[in-house]
């Protein structure tokens, strides 16, 4: 049976297919049943790790999906509470956020993080379904570093996910 080595679980995520990121020489793949693989010569920025926090399980896997695809380090978080336990111990370089979570919203978690030493210069985007005017200056207000929309257009999230992971 083939194997993975240096697997990485995919935290709070919803389904099992997509159980574990693994790198097999210089490949990443999703999972054991996924031919879909990601050639980590091409995929230049593979040791980035990322955070997705969300309370959706779909929108979860889709950004999942995506980044992993593209050699990323993803963990997932379905609150904000989570998502401040997680990031304490990994230190995401950049962290997706949902602004509509139960319990703590994202502002809040976005405040917090910005203001603890350790997480201060983490890259935080929100990514919410809020478009009202105003919202993307209260997110930068929080502490965002940047603002994408929902629903995420595939063809251009990995260029702005790079783009703040200059």
């Amino acid at each position: 049976m083939f194997r993975y080595r240096n697997t990485v679980p995919l935290r709070a995520f919803p389904t099992k297919c997509l159980s574990h990121v693994g790198v097999v020489g210089r490949r990443a793949c999703l999972s054991l049943a996924d031919a879909d693989c990601v050639d980590m010569e091409r995929s230049p920025l593979h040791s980035e790790s990322i955070l997705i926090v969300d309370d959706v399980p779909t929108n979860l896997k889709l950004m999942s999906v995506l980044l992993s695809r593209l050699g990323y380090q993803v963990y997932t978080a379905g609150t904000a509470e989570e998502a401040l336990e997680i990031a304490q111990k990994i230190r995401p370089r950049l962290i997706l956020a949902d602004l509509l979570l139960p319990g703590m919203d994202g502002l809040e978690m976005t405040r917090r993080l910005k203001s603890a030493p350790e997480t201060q210069n983490t890259v935080v985007l929100a990514v919410t379904a809020l478009a009202m005017k105003g919202d993307e200056q209260k997110a930068l207000a929080a502490g965002c570093d940047g603002y994408i929309t929902k629903p995420i257009d595939v063809q251009t999230f990995p260029a702005v996910i790079r783009h703040y992971l200059k």
